[in-house]
């Protein structure tokens, strides 16, 4: 089994190295990829990205022009993977590479689509608050029973990612809830969840406020074109 790890990246220079680090030990066994999407940095993370690369020739990077937010970067991603399963992880380090081989374990098991959710999550209690609101929101709208949609550790075959794609364009943010309308088969595993000990979250309140806006505004565009199909 081959794996492409796509990593969206936006003022992490202080993780990247460790990261690297461990997620190469973490898939040494496979034949793998790694795609790093600097998502408009205005610090030193590109600048290190482009030395890991340097030494390492299955890293590739991607930069974008700005910051485009979390889902455009992984979508960036995608356009570059080469291999058999997309395998999407943070850069902070709160999702610990080493669980890899609990998403493998289970696409090898036959399923499609392998969801992590945090459990035990080391974020600030505002923080946990919010997103359980606003994530059950979203759950309660989009009539799915994800236990975690906002965690961003998630292993997808490639060819259900180009069937969504293909189908719904490029222009999507609630991509879980669409992937799950193209398959039947798929799973969710916990995953530990580990506290942020450098750099800053980029998810503040009004920023899970606006995405949850635009996932919300998007189920019922997607609802009503599928009516529109029928």
């Amino acid at each position: 089994m081959s794996l492409s790890i796509i990593v969206p990246v936006y003022n992490e220079e202080e993780n990247l190295i460790e990261l690297y680090e461990r997620l190469t030990k973490a898939v040494k066994d496979f034949d793998y990829e790694i795609i790093f999407v600097d998502d408009g940095s205005r610090d030193n993370s590109y600048k290190i990205l482009k030395d890991i690369y340097n030494q390492d020739k299955r890293v590739k990077i991607v930069k974008l022009k700005r910051n485009f937010g979390q889902i455009p970067a992984i979508l960036a991603g995608i356009k570059m993977a080469k291999k058999e399963v997309i395998i999407t992880l943070d850069a902070d380090l709160q999702n610990p590479p080493e669980e890899i081989h609990k998403f493998v374990k289970k696409i090898k098991e036959g399923y499609d689509i392998v969801f992590g959710y945090r459990m035990k999550r080391k974020d600030y209690f505002l923080r946990k608050f919010c997103s359980f609101i606003f994530w059950k929101l979203i759950s309660l709208k989009t009539k799915t029973n994800l236990k975690d949609p906002g965690c961003g550790f998630n292993a997808i075959k490639k060819g259900v990612v180009e069937k969504v794609l293909k189908k719904y364009g490029e222009n999507i943010r609630n991509a879980k809830v669409l992937l799950m309308k193209e398959t039947d088969s798929f799973c969710q595993i916990g995953i530990r969840h580990s506290p942020r000990y450098r750099g800053k979250s980029k998810y503040g309140f009004f920023r899970l406020l606006i995405y949850s806006f635009y996932l919300l505004k998007e189920s019922f565009l997607f609802r009503n074109r599928e009516r529109l199909l029928i």
